[in-house]
């Protein structure tokens, strides 16, 4: 009975931090605006696949000004497809202290021709990213 117990107890726990789950996380390792590991790939794998996006940048990122790190986007977003986080307060655990007033993270899409920042077909959630220069961000 003990052993039992331990059992679903066990699968609890890792039903709760989705490894059991099999949930998708794509890691942000830099600002490139295209290529593995850049926001655009995490947005195109989650899109397709669904899960969580998070950031790992760091400071040695051609476009990280000592506060913030740019992400200046050249190519329009895919439409999502899946449920989509995108956690950019996962910057936030490693580097806290650089800016606590304002999101480390800037989507820039000045150089976009869609009218907003996604076009989607299913439940997505956004936080700890600061937009700018979108046409629509509503």
């Amino acid at each position: 009975m003990k052993k039992a117990i331990l059992f679903f107890s066990l699968i609890l726990l890792l039903t709760n931090l989705n490894i059991v789950k099999g949930e998708n996380v794509f890691i942000v390792k830099n600002t490139n605006p295209s290529g593995e590991n850049s926001f655009y790939w995490a947005v195109s794998e989650a899109s397709k696949f669904g899960g969580i996006i998070k950031f790992d940048l760091q400071k040695e990122d051609k476009n990280f000004d000592g506060k913030i790190w740019k992400i200046l986007l050249r190519d329009n977003l895919p439409i999502i497809e899946r449920k989509v986080v995108i956690d950019g307060l996962s910057q936030n655990e490693k580097y806290k202290d650089l800016n606590s007033n304002e999101p480390l993270i800037v989507i820039d899409g000045s150089l976009l021709t869609s009218d907003s920042f996604f076009l989607f077909k299913y439940e997505f959630e956004i936080n700890g990213l600061k937009l700018i220069n979108f046409k629509n961000k509503d």
